[in-house]
């Protein structure tokens, strides 16, 4: 009697089991012929229309796709009937303060990118003055060294240290220089964009 008890109990599991899977399967059929008939005779708002628009007789000209362009999509817009004489009056308006927006948006990017590259410039203009400092600084304590030596009569050698750390402050001078020579541009630039 027990086995029999544990036997029908799986039995109705994997039935259970089957019916379960089943009701899924049934289920995504159901989806999917919904999908497909709102696809077919809903309304413009929900149904996929690409395909009336794309087979119609429309002129291929007023596709994006014959101009082959790069920067810009086709939009298809749904109205209401009702609305449409609406939505004619106003689009112009609409188009205008949209870019209006947009080139608002592009000049405040633009000036932004501009303020923080000239930031960057006298950060290193900055540097190259406190190099140009400790260069001159450097010199004037080799110089008095080599008098100091010379007066002792002494023979003044520099230690191979002291010719990689020239060398190391030469070559960043030469680019520190070559930043100033950008600053100074970039601050041409600056001073005839505030004139105009």
């Amino acid at each position: 009697m027990n086995e029999l008890t544990i036997t029908i109990q799986k039995q109705m599991i994997q039935k259970d089991d089957q019916i379960r899977k089943n009701m899924d399967e049934f289920n995504n059929m159901k989806q999917k012929i919904q999908a497909m008939t709102k696809k077919d005779q809903g309304s413009l708002l929900v149904r996929d229309f690409t395909d009336e628009i794309y087979k119609s007789n429309l002129s291929k000209d007023i596709f994006v796709e014959s101009k082959e362009s790069e920067s810009f999509q086709n939009l298809l817009i749904v109205v209401n009937v009702e609305k449409m004489a609406a939505f004619q009056a106003n689009i112009p308006e609409m188009m205008t303060n949209y870019y209006t927006n947009v080139d608002l948006a592009d000049k405040k990017r633009a000036r932004e990118q501009a303020k923080n590259k000239f930031n960057e410039v006298m950060v290193m203009h900055k540097k190259y003055q406190n190099c140009q400092k400790m260069i001159k600084e450097d010199e004037k304590l080799q110089a008095e060294a080599t008098a100091a030596a010379e007066a002792n009569g002494e023979e003044y050698k520099k230690a191979p240290a002291k010719y990689e750390e020239e060398k190391k402050n030469k070559d960043q001078l030469e680019r520190l220089q070559d930043n100033e020579d950008y600053f100074t541009q970039l601050s041409d630039s600056k001073m005839r964009i505030n004139r105009d």
